[in-house]
């Protein structure tokens, strides 16, 4: 499974980076690029360090852009797909959390992750059910943080109060080695200062993991918002 892992993380990483590169529009790729790859997320699904990971790209045109150019026929249609344990959906209900709607983002998880955790599957289940589940037109689901924040492993959360703002820390994970011209970001999340401790463990967990598995080498950036 490792080398199908490998060569699955790296047919994505190729089509992800000359997708970006190719987008028509000088508004399109400036908007892009800010945003992280998604490579790095896959690669830490497929390791098995997280059960999810979401993809969301600055408008909802380009997000379903590149589900059909990107995912659909590098990840999906992959040869080495059927073999993953990988799910991917594009999230089709009227979902949100309570920061923002979550319809139309896409959804890459891991079944093997998901079923051994049932409070997961049940957040996977609000999110892309197994089968149709009809749905009034003027419900709206919500998923809270800390669901999402176990579906998608993030050590950190979002303040909850003007003082917690201030004291607000940025996480950013980057690979930085020999095999990328500069550091890229892989993935950010906030945090709070008591956290700091489970985001240090974390990291290192993750960037053992996919060192070993995939020669990415991850550099943590912790980023104060105080004044």
């Amino acid at each position: 499974m490792d080398d199908k892992a490998r060569e699955l993380v790296r047919s994505y990483r190729d089509a992800e980076r000359t997708w970006v590169k190719d987008q028509g529009t000088r508004a399109a790729s400036s908007a892009l690029e800010d945003c992280s790859l998604h490579y790095g997320e896959l690669a830490f699904v497929l390791a098995g360090l997280k059960p999810a990971v979401l993809i969301q790209l600055p408008s909802a045109a380009l997000t379903r852009q590149f589900y059909l150019q990107v995912l659909q026929p590098h990840l999906v249609q992959h040869h080495s797909f059927a073999s993953s344990g990988l799910e991917c959906q594009m999230i089709t209900r009227s979902v949100r959390s309570p920061e923002m709607p979550l319809t139309g983002w896409v959804l890459v998880w891991s079944k093997d992750s998901v079923r051994s955790h049932p409070p997961i599957q049940e957040t996977l289940d609000l999110l892309c059910p197994s089968s149709e589940v009809p749905q009034s037109a003027s419900t709206e689901i919500l998923v809270s943080e800390s669901d999402l924040a176990a579906l998608l492993d993030i050590p950190g959360r979002l303040p909850e109060s003007e003082v917690e703002i201030r004291k607000m820390i940025e996480v950013s994970y980057w690979q930085q080695d020999a095999s990328v011209a500069s550091p890229v970001l892989l993935t950010a999340f906030a945090a709070q200062p008591e956290q700091l401790p489970d985001i240090q463990a974390h990291f290192k967990r993750y960037k053992e993991r996919v060192s070993s598995l995939f020669g990415i080498t991850l550099k943590l950036h912790l980023q104060s918002m105080a004044a």
